[in-house]
This record gives C-alpha cells, structure tokens and sequence, in this order.
C-alpha cells in the first residue's frame, strides 16, 4: 500500500514528530458507560438528530473483549483511534453493544459488555441520514436481517473496518453484505501494520 500523504476530507493525521499512540481510559467514567448501555432503555432516534454528515460507528460488543494477536480487540480500535485525528466538525461518534450511545469524542470508549445490536444505531440514522457511516466491528450482529434492512433504508454509504480474525468466515461475509448494501467497501487491516498502512487503510475507505 502506497504511503503518500494524500489528503482526505475530515481525517488529519499527526505530524510525524509528534506520536499519539495511546490505550485510551477513565475507569470511573467507561464503567458507568457500560453499565447504562447494559440496560434495556436505549436513546431514541431523536437524540442523534444534531449528528455530522459523516458518523463513526464502533462496536463495544461483548465480543470485543476476546484477543487477536495477543490484544483485545477493544484495546486496537484504541490504538487505531489514538494515531488517527477526526475532525469535530465533520464526524460523530457512536458505539453500540445492546444499545447505542453518542459521545463527544473517541477518546474514551467504554470497554465491552453485551450483545452486538447493529440494527439499533442504523434504525436510529435514519432521521438525520448522513452521507457517509464507518462501522468498526469484529463480525455478526444478533439480528443479521433487521440490521441489512435498517442499511437499505439509509442514502448514505456505509463503510466497514473489520478487526476479526481472518478465520471468521460468517462475520466477514456478513459484512461484506453489509457494506455491499450501501455503495460501501469493506477492509480488513493487519492489526500489526504500522501507523502508515493504518492510515492508508482509512484513506481507502474514506475516498
């Protein structure tokens, strides 16, 4: 993968001498996070009405907790994160496990807990609709064919960063219908690639 630094619209990458990789974490604040969005009352479509046009969608599923490589796979999405600089202005942020939940930035995701309730977040888009959904996930929702339906009813394109493992054949290809769905592209990054192949993965998607 090339390594140039070609603009994107809404992601800005760190100058080269000032790192920014970190495991990102408020015990007090993730813990009563995850206890909330354990619970059975999830936010309406109202709530997400203010979203920008571009939303970034992370699952926080029980699932993430399990290791790839040695790592959570929590802990990569805040590893990637931590190197990768979004603009306010232009994304917001949701992660989602039983239920959803919009924050104010990523850098503090809630650690895992729950099912993988995918459907709930896109039903709860279709409101403000945004033009451009990136979903960071590690494979199958609980509820496949809700979650493809809610896809369909939204005009943007919806996007897919993988963080499974290689060998999970039905999350992967489910996914992929996801992202086929929208217009959008699937990719699947070595999880020990360095800052630029990282970056150069997001560039891929985003364009």
């Amino acid at each position: 993968m090339a390594h140039e630094a070609k603009p994107v619209p809404g992601l800005r990458l760190p100058t080269p001498t000032k790192k920014r990789v970190a495991l990102l974490g408020n015990a007090g604040s993730i813990a009563s996070l995850s206890a909330h969005l354990g619970h059975n009352t999830y936010f309406k479509p109202e709530s997400v009405l203010k979203l920008k046009e571009n939303v970034l969608l992370i699952d926080i599923s029980g699932s993430m907790d399990s290791q790839v490589n040695g790592k959570r796979k929590i802990d990569i999405v805040r590893e990637m994160l931590g190197i990768i600089e979004f603009d306010p202005r232009l994304w917001s942020y949701l992660v989602f496990s039983d239920n959803y939940h919009v924050l104010p930035t990523v850098k503090n995701l809630p650690d895992p807990n729950g099912g993988t309730q995918l459907h709930r977040p896109l039903e709860a888009l279709k409101p403000t609709n945004p033009k451009q959904i990136l979903v960071i996930s590690d494979g199958m929702p609980d509820n496949a064919s809700s979650c493809l339906k809610a896809a369909r009813n939204l005009s943007g394109v919806i996007s897919v960063f993988y963080v499974g493992p290689e060998d999970d054949k039905i999350g992967r290809e489910f996914l992929e219908k996801l992202a086929l769905a929208n217009r959008g592209k699937i990719i699947h990054v070595n999880l020990k690639q360095s800052l630029q192949h990282l970056a150069a993965g997001f560039r891929y998607l985003l364009r």
